[in-house]
């Protein structure tokens, strides 16, 4: 967004826009181009302040290529999952970092959360994990706390 930097919002058009898009899209960075249609917040913030009488971004929908969607690498095969679970149980890392790995596949949740999982978020009696809303990623989305039930092998 350097490209507009040095000017002010309300000297901003479409066409300025659309122009540093294409240039992001030219060098090949699809996805940061994408990631740049944050300007439509931004402009649509500076309509609402009484900055600019339009948000020039409004109109930005079909001007870019579809994102590239790439595959991530999973295990769908119960043989080479089976043996992912005895590399884990096998693993010579800590006793923390293992335990983790083996719970991964057990909760199906973020990495990050099973990180920062607390002992008060554990109901033994219920078998369930409460994740607060508040540590949620999509924690402006939903409602309420994230229930994950909890089997006896993670329990």
């Amino acid at each position: 967004m350097a490209w507009l930097g040095e000017h002010q919002i309300k000297d901003i058009r479409t066409p300025d826009i659309v122009a540093v898009l294409e240039r992001i899209v030219d060098r090949g960075a699809i996805d940061t181009a994408h990631n740049a249609r944050v300007l439509n917040q931004i402009c649509g913030y500076a309509k609402q302040l009484g900055k600019v009488e339009h948000n020039v971004a409004a109109d930005l929908k079909n001007i870019l290529p579809a994102k590239k969607i790439e595959h991530r690498a999973a295990i769908v095969e119960p043989l080479p999952f089976a043996l992912l679970l005895l590399d884990i149980e096998q693993m010579k890392g800590t006793y923390i970092v293992r335990t983790a790995l083996a719970l991964m596949p057990l909760l199906f949740q973020r990495p990050g959360e099973v990180c920062s999982m607390e002992w008060s978020e554990i109901n033994f009696e219920k078998y369930q994990w409460v994740i607060p809303r508040s540590k949620k990623k999509e924690r402006n989305k939903i409602d309420g706390d994230h229930i994950v039930p909890l089997s006896k092998q993670a329990l």
